[in-house]
């Protein structure tokens, strides 16, 4: 298994006569983590859906490996393609470690039951997301961070070389978050993975992200070093929020301090 390059090529999507993305382009380099960031509506979780090939585009095409997603067929995207939605769907009636093994279902044929490498693999991604003490839980008594947790290590337990996250830090504490993260960066150390997420902590992603692309309304407004991304004019025009843009003193890398902005009405 090798990492993959993803290419995103002038993808434009339109869903009940809305266009919702206008002709985007990014690549997401291969063994690397590419942050997607914008506020609600800007479009990111509709193109993780694009890249995925969960829905198609009215225009463009979205690369896996030179390979267009949608001359793939279920299986091959699948051993292809893992990804985390933001609001994952809870498949009641199963144990958490039965939905950490369902991410071994793209390697298994038809009517073949799950052997040891299976078996390893989904203990391999519990031990990898601090969640093998929840093994025998039934998955929707699980908090919304340990099933957060639960969905990222059935993704990891499915071995693609490409990696969707849809906001993959949602409903954990800020220790849970960064652990989240740096098992991200140890995996991506010893497997070949390419990693595309949606963010909406700025400063997370600048710390983590190899490469960020700024939304919004549906287009891409500059992408490439979160230092070039991340700039208080970019922050207004996206966010319609004042921020300050620091330096860590400690690791390098940004830091995001939101400061006046619109309110609800």
């Amino acid at each position: 298994m090798t990492a993959l390059q993803v290419e995103v090529q002038g993808v434009s999507v339109v869903v009940g006569g809305v266009r919702v993305l206008g002709d985007v382009s990014l690549t997401a380099a291969p063994g690397r983590i590419f942050g997607l960031v914008g506020p609600n509506g800007a479009g990111k979780t509709t193109l993780l859906r694009a890249i995925a090939g969960s829905l198609t585009p009215a225009r463009g095409r979205v690369l896996v490996g030179g390979v267009d997603v949608r001359d793939m067929g279920n299986r091959q995207r699948a051993l292809m393609i893992a990804s985390v939605a933001q609001t994952p769907v809870v498949p009641e009636g199963f144990t958490a470690g039965e939905v950490v093994l369902m991410g071994r279902n793209p390697h298994l044929g038809l009517l073949q039951w799950e052997g040891r490498r299976d078996f390893d693999s989904a203990l391999e991604a519990m031990e990898l997301t601090n969640t093998r003490h929840l093994a025998g839980r039934p998955i929707e008594s699980l908090s919304g961070g340990e099933r957060q947790r639960i969905f990222i290590a059935r993704a990891l337990a499915q071995r693609s070389s490409v990696l969707l996250l849809d906001e993959p830090t949602t409903h954990l504490d800020i220790g849970v978050q960064v652990a989240v993260m740096n098992t991200l960066l140890e995996v991506m150390r010893e497997r070949p993975l390419t990693v595309v997420a949606a963010m909406h902590d700025l400063t997370l992603a600048a710390q983590y992200c190899d490469e960020l692309a700024i939304m919004s309304a549906g287009s891409i407004r500059a992408a490439g070093a979160a230092s070039a991304v991340l700039t208080r004019d970019s922050i207004r025009d996206s966010f319609g929020v004042e921020a300050v843009v620091l330096e860590h003193p400690g690791r390098g890398g940004l830091i995001v301090v939101p400061g006046s902005g619109p309110r609800l009405r």
